[in-house]
């Protein structure tokens, strides 16, 4: 029988995942095709540029500008009813 103190010590080290990242436009011509493609916990990366669509995140992902958020514009898609 194996007893508390026969057991040796161990150390664990846990490392977050590593995220996949969907490139826009590089990879998907819009926002929400990345974000459809996208796992969750995926990065979405969106270069800079002016984006006229809706979006609709439907998991957990992050999603983010490649340069921040000032070199990066939203339009409300108002073709859609």
């Amino acid at each position: 029988d194996q007893t508390f103190s026969d057991v040796e010590d161990y150390t664990v080290i846990i490392t977050p995942a590593v995220q996949d990242t969907f490139l826009v436009p590089e990879e998907y011509g819009t926002i929400q095709a990345a974000i459809d493609a996208a796992t969750p916990g995926a990065q979405v990366l969106v270069n800079s540029g002016t984006y006229h669509e809706d979006i609709v995140i439907d998991k957990p992902l992050v999603l983010k500008s490649n340069f921040g958020p000032s070199k990066l514009t939203f339009i409300r898609n108002k073709s859609k009813s």
